[in-house]
């Protein structure tokens, strides 16, 4: 488990320190939502409050801060804000992307898995929580028009850098309901629960 989180820790400081052209080469591996939750140091629902992009304290590069309120936390504990960081971002006339990464809005409703990692000083990157998994730690939450159903949509679902074939254990989409019961379920906490009883 520590291995792949710093793998893709890995691919965020290389996204960023690669050459435009090679960072064009992001791809994202498709993990399942119980694999995603495991590797999570938490994951939140929540309504986007605020982003804010900043440069890191050498202004080698950027970092975009995202804050979300009124959490709903499915994994892990905490107060109910939320700010989280994730690679690149824009400031002013000047966008510093990483592709593959989410984009976030305030005011939409989303669900995130998070990993807090440590501080790496060589490349300015302070210890908090980061997005896991570039886009694939990001679900849209919306409404289906047709069946008023809350339905949770996989953001690197619309990236095209995502390897590995949907499936019922990996999808791009899901109603929000069940997201949140096989994160709950996939939870350490609550599997620890399960197996006492």
């Amino acid at each position: 488990m520590f291995f792949l989180r710093r793998i893709l820790f890995h691919v965020g400081v290389l996204g960023l320190a690669l050459t435009p052209v090679l960072a064009q080469a992001t791809t994202i591996a498709r993990l399942p939502v119980t694999s995603m939750t495991q590797l999570a140091s938490d994951v939140v629902h929540g309504t986007v409050s605020r982003v804010e992009s900043r440069w890191t304290a050498d202004r080698s590069q950027v970092l975009t801060y995202v804050t979300l309120s009124g959490v709903e936390r499915l994994k892990g504990e905490g107060p109910a804000e939320v700010t989280f960081i994730q690679w690149g971002g824009r400031i002013g006339d000047e966008e510093f992307a990483v592709l593959g990464s989410a984009t976030f809005r305030e005011g939409e409703e989303v669900v995130v898995f998070l990993d807090v990692m440590e501080s790496r000083a060589e490349y300015g990157v302070p210890s908090a929580p980061w997005i896991l998994g570039l886009s694939q730690g990001k679900w849209d939450v919306v409404t289906d028009a047709a069946t008023g159903e809350r339905i949770a949509v996989n953001a690197a679902a619309r990236t095209g850098r995502v390897m590995g074939a949907v499936s019922p254990d990996a999808p791009d989409r899901i109603p929000l309901a069940e997201l949140v019961r096989r994160v709950r379920a996939a939870a350490p906490e609550n599997l620890m629960q399960l197996g006492g009883n």
